[in-house]
C-alpha cells in the first residue's frame, strides 16, 4: 500500500512538471513570432490577423511610414535625396566604423556613446535627415529616438552601409 502511494505521488509529480514545461514551450511560442505574434526588435506587438501581418511587412517593404513618421528607403532613393544637398546624412555607427568608410558628406554621432541621446537632441528639428548604420538595425533605433525629439522629416537606409556598397555606391575613407 505505502509503495503504491508513493508512486501515485511520483506520476503526480510527472504529471504536475509536464504541464508546467508544456505552459513553458507556451510561453515561448507566444513570445517568439508564433501564434499572431510579430517580433520587431526589442518590441513586442500584437499583430490581431494574418492580414495584418502580411500588410506590414509589405509596408516595411515599400518604404511606406510606420506610426512613427520614419521611412525606409533603398540605397538609390537614399542616394538621390542625399544628393539634392537638402538633407543631413548622419552615420551612427562608432568613429571606427565611420574611418573605414562612410558616405560622403555624412556626420558621425556614435550609437554606443553615452552622450548619444543628447548629441541628437541638440541637432536642428527643422532639418532633414537620412540616417544609417551598417546594416539597419541601430539606424532604425536612433531614428525613432529622432521623432522622439520632433524632428520634421527622417528616413533610414534599408539595410544600412552594407546595402549601399552592394548596389555599387561609393564610400569616403
Amino acid at each position: 500500500m505505502q509503495k503504491q502511494k508513493i508512486i501515485w505521488i511520483f506520476g503526480l509529480v510527472v504529471v504536475l512538471l509536464l504541464i508546467l514545461a508544456l505552459l513553458g514551450i507556451y510561453k515561448f511560442d507566444y513570445l517568439s513570432n508564433k501564434g499572431g505574434y510579430d517580433v520587431d526588435g526589442n518590441k513586442i506587438y500584437k499583430i490581431d490577423t494574418k492580414n495584418e501581418l502580411e500588410q506590414k511587412i509589405k509596408q516595411k517593404k515599400e518604404g511606406i511610414k510606420d506610426n512613427l513618421g520614419v521611412k525606409l528607403i533603398s540605397p538609390e532613393e537614399f542616394k538621390s535625396k542625399a544628393d539634392t544637398g537638402k538633407y543631413v546624412l548622419v552615420d551612427i555607427r562608432t568613429p571606427e566604423e565611420y574611418q573605414s568608410g562612410h558616405i560622403e558628406g555624412a556626420i558621425n554621432i556614435d550609437y554606443y556613446a553615452p552622450d548619444f541621446k543628447e548629441q541628437v537632441s541638440q541637432l536642428d528639428k527643422n532639418k532633414k535627415y537620412l540616417y544609417y548604420c551598417r546594416s539597419g538595425h541601430r539606424s532604425r533605433e536612433a531614428e525613432v529616438l529622432a521623432k522622439t525629439f520632433n524632428f520634421s522629416e527622417v528616413y533610414e537606409l534599408d539595410g544600412g552601409i552594407n546595402a549601399w556598397q552592394k548596389v555599387g555606391f561609393q564610400v569616403k575613407k
